[in-house]
Formats: C-alpha cells, structure tokens, sequence
C-alpha cells in the first residue's frame, strides 16, 4: 500500500522569501478559490508554512514511523512538496 502526503515547503529551490510570501499570500489563495470556489477556506493555507520540515527532514520522519521506499517531488517551483511512501 502506497500513501501520499502534500506539504507547503521551505525548500531551498524557493528561498527568495518576498516571492515566496507574494505566491504564498496572494496567487495561492486565488487559484485555490477558482478551484474550491471558496476563496476565503484557502487564505489560511500559507499561515503555518514555516512550521512545516523541510522535505528531506520530512521523509526521514516518514521513514522513523515506518514507511519505506519514501522519496518527495518538489511541485510549483518548490512551495510544494508530495511526499510518497510504502508501508511496509
């Protein structure tokens, strides 16, 4: 069985902070509203990024609770990170 996992990054590949804060703040927010119609349940989803590990950090916390076979794709110039496991 195979699980996935979608996380806001603090990636490297998207270390220009401003830009980060804009797309985090301001285009996040209104492609999530055009998808779930509801622009307001998206304006939260940035808040907490900075609290999320890194995706390397991240998958070895996957590994420690059991996962095997974990790697992570970096997705919108690195804000996102899918994080992809196989329970063993």
């Amino acid at each position: 069985m195979t699980t996935t996992a979608h996380q806001l990054s603090r990636h490297a590949l998207f270390h220009n902070l401003q830009m980060h804060a804009f797309y985090s703040r301001k285009v996040l927010p209104k492609l999530g509203g055009l998808i779930s119609g509801d622009r307001e349940a998206c304006e939260n989803l940035p808040q907490p990024a900075g609290n999320f590990p890194d995706p390397a950090e991240h998958s070895e916390q996957m590994q420690r609770a059991g996962f095997g076979e974990v790697r992570f794709e970096l997705m919108t110039g690195g804000s996102v990170a899918l994080h992809i496991g196989r329970v063993r």
